[in-house]
């Protein structure tokens, strides 16, 4: 019983705790190969001095970019700004080539679908790690049923035979 606990915390818990740190703070760790600009977050939207002088300097920050990564929604293309982005990569590019489109139902559903399958084998080995040899009061009850059931079953097939 104590082995299939190991097994189940090294193979599921551990990947999945060390993906989730990834996740919610990999931005954290300082990679100077790879330097990113997000402009949902580097040009300020609230103060106007701010946000003019990063709007300016869009075209710029766009054609030196070497690779555009499109978090895409169906509402992309309805705002003007992205379009001009998109614009100006492709053009300081040559094409969309560089371009890579990222649904945004993708995060949520790949989290969604971890957390499922973790609370699936949360329940799988409550239910699996019963002591063996002895029979829990759940097992005799559930027989029970299955047998009661089953007789009746038998009962009902005998009567239609007759």
């Amino acid at each position: 019983m104590g082995g299939r606990s190991f097994l189940a915390g090294l193979f599921v818990w551990v990947p999945t705790i060390i993906f989730f740190l990834c996740v919610f703070w990999g931005h954290l760790v300082y990679c100077p190969a790879h330097d990113m600009w997000v402009d949902k977050l580097c040009i300020h939207q609230t103060r106007a001095k701010l946000k003019e002088s990063g709007v300016n300097a869009l075209p710029e920050i766009v054609a030196t970019s070497d690779k555009m990564i499109m978090l895409w929604d169906p509402e992309y293309f309805d705002r003007l700004w992205c379009c001009a982005e998109v614009a100006i990569f492709c053009s300081s590019k040559g094409g969309p080539t560089e371009v890579e489109f990222v649904p945004l139902w993708v995060a949520p559903w790949v989290l969604s679908t971890i957390l499922t399958q973790l609370l699936c084998i949360s329940i799988s080995e409550r239910l699996f790690s019963l002591p063996l040899g002895r029979e829990s009061n759940w097992m005799r009850s559930a027989s029970n049923f299955l047998r009661v059931a089953g007789n009746r079953v038998l009962l009902e097939e005998c009567a239609v035979l007759i």
